[in-house]
């Protein structure tokens, strides 16, 4: 995680996102991208959905009075769907449990993220902004083309700048493109408790 220590709070414009003003209450969208192709059908979604309603009252807890944190997630297999038309407060966010099924079109994934993660999209706070955080769920391999949509997603500034991890869910998951899509091998992970994700955050 030592990576992550030299990002800081900014507010973002998706061209010169170093450009910074003040404003008290402070931002941080929380992005979940989460494989929910057929192969993750049974223990694997189990698992899944229980870690992430464990990790939403961790995220409440370890929360900063002076930050307004919200949650994205985008679910990914045959089709790209996020679970809500915006980002959710931690407050008001409710998990709604996934099923499985299809193929994994993490690329789409990927370029339905760069295109949401703008001003014009879901990064529209007009308070300052931490670097968004945004976590990768998968248990295999993308069966589209991943590198077209994650070369659009390094060209989008939010993600340049913001906090990635990966997720690798069983023994199948490929560790090289998960560390592709971070950026470094030391931000994938395989064991995992939503307590555990929880204190990642607040590391972040």
């Amino acid at each position: 995680m030592s990576d992550f220590d030299s990002l800081h709070l900014m507010n973002f414009d998706d061209d010169n996102p170093l450009n910074a003003t003040g404003i008290s209450k402070k931002s941080l969208v929380i992005f979940f991208l989460i494989d929910t192709s057929g192969s993750m059908k049974g223990k694997k979604m189990g698992e899944l959905n229980t870690v992430m309603e464990e990790l939403i009252p961790e995220i409440r807890r370890v929360g900063e009075a002076d930050t307004d944190v919200k949650i994205a997630v985008l679910t990914f297999s045959t089709d790209v769907k996020w679970m809500y038309s915006a980002p959710v407060s931690i407050e008001e966010f409710e998990w709604t449990r996934l099923n499985a099924s299809g193929v994994t079109s993490m690329g789409a994934a990927f370029e339905e993220l760069s295109e949401r993660m703008s001003r014009n999209g879901f990064l529209n706070s007009p308070s300052l902004s931490f670097a968004p955080v945004i976590f990768l769920m998968t248990d295999g391999y993308p069966s589209d083309d991943y590198k077209k949509g994650l070369k659009e997603l390094q060209s989008n500034s939010w993600y340049k700048f913001g906090l990635k991890a990966a997720l690798g869910i069983g023994n199948e998951a490929n560790d090289d493109m998960l560390a592709e899509f971070t950026g470094s091998a030391d931000s994938v992970v395989h064991a995992y408790t939503g307590g555990q994700l929880a204190k990642m955050i607040k590391i972040v």
